[in-house]
């Protein structure tokens, strides 16, 4: 994990850059512009013999969805919500079974802006040279949903679909690289 100590600043500054911009863009009070590098992943892909590494930035809230698979558990603990045609039960399956890792109780909507905001994470690509690429990616589990799209029954596909997708994402960034 040497590299942290290189990049992590940079990294840092970067994060905190686009969060803000996108707070002032969404015209929203609050921003998660800050991820402790303890929560970091660094990741690495080989291609042609050659390495490429990334830097994964999670939110607390995509660390416990995503990459420590918690939606499954979700599913699990809640059937009753899933399969119903309505993403508002999702959310409230969700809210449920996240209650204990939130700072307050949130209204259905209050708990959906907040996953829609901040349940994310940021790729940043290390170049040879140890800095970070300009290309930086955003992986947002809700993102294109908004307060006046009607939800088609489509939460529970995108959430076992993220991960293909992030897979995905990576190799585009490499095909893009060479």
């Amino acid at each position: 994990m040497a590299v942290f100590d290189k990049v992590t600043l940079e990294v840092q500054e970067r994060m905190e850059e686009i969060s803000l911009i996108l707070m002032r863009h969404e015209n929203k009070d609050f921003c998660l512009a800050k991820v402790h590098p303890n929560s970091w992943r660094l990741l690495s892909y080989s291609n042609n013999h050659k390495e490429y590494r990334f830097i994964l930035v999670p939110s607390p809230a995509f660390e416990r969805l995503i990459i420590q698979r918690e939606y499954p558990k979700i599913v699990d603990r809640f059937p009753e919500y899933f399969g119903t045609g309505n993403d508002w039960n999702i959310i409230r399956a969700i809210k449920e079974y996240d209650k204990n890792h939130l700072l307050r109780k949130y209204s259905d909507r209050e708990f959906f802006d907040y996953i829609r905001g901040e349940t994310m994470a940021y790729v940043f690509k290390i170049e040879d040279d140890e800095t970070i690429s300009n290309r930086i990616l955003r992986l947002d589990l809700c993102r294109n949903i908004n307060s006046g799209n009607v939800f088609q029954g489509e939460f529970s596909m995108y959430l076992s679909t993220l991960l293909l997708k992030v897979i995905i994402l990576f190799r585009a960034i490499i095909k893009n690289s060479l």
